[in-house]
């Protein structure tokens, strides 16, 4: 008990600490959650007084206060899987082509299919051919908004 009371003392000061510099730099909330939990470890409080003060199960807070007494960082390790398969660069000059590029004659916006189409044909103007659905998948995780119609900017 006298730790939580040295704690109380030392803490505010500690999170105040963690918190101030995170308003100058980018860090993630996760960062945040994990500087949290270092710092409390740091005042000797208990697994579980650290995972209700944080908000985290409590194995989450002993699987990470295990890798920082070992000294491994407070970033995440990479993830495995699939590397993206279209490269940043395909996926800006996809934008640039359905912004600055005018539809066929006849019509009078892209839709994906159409522009899937003539993306195949035309291989130059982006570098591959894609399927709608991939087209439909950048533009969502822009800031265009993908109809199934037509695709135009979002008002953010």
């Amino acid at each position: 008990m006298n730790d939580i009371v040295k704690a109380a003392k030392q803490g505010p000061q500690i999170l105040g600490d963690i918190q101030n510099s995170a308003v100058n730099t980018s860090w993630s909330k996760r960062i945040l959650q994990r500087m949290e939990i270092a710092a409390l470890c740091k005042c000797n409080i208990s697994y579980r007084h650290i995972s209700w003060f944080c908000g985290s199960h409590l194995q989450t807070v002993k699987s990470w206060i295990v890798r920082i007494e070992i000294g491994e960082t407070i970033s995440d390790h990479p993830r495995s899987g699939r590397p993206p398969i279209f490269t940043q660069d395909i996926c800006l000059k996809t934008i640039a082509f359905y912004c600055q590029i005018s539809p066929l004659p006849g019509y009078i916006t892209w839709s994906l299919r159409l522009a899937e189409k003539y993306l195949k044909e035309h291989l130059e103007v982006v570098g591959c051919a894609m399927s709608h659905c991939n087209y439909w998948a950048h533009f969502k995780s822009s800031c265009l908004t993908p109809s199934p119609e037509e695709v135009f900017l979002a008002n953010n």
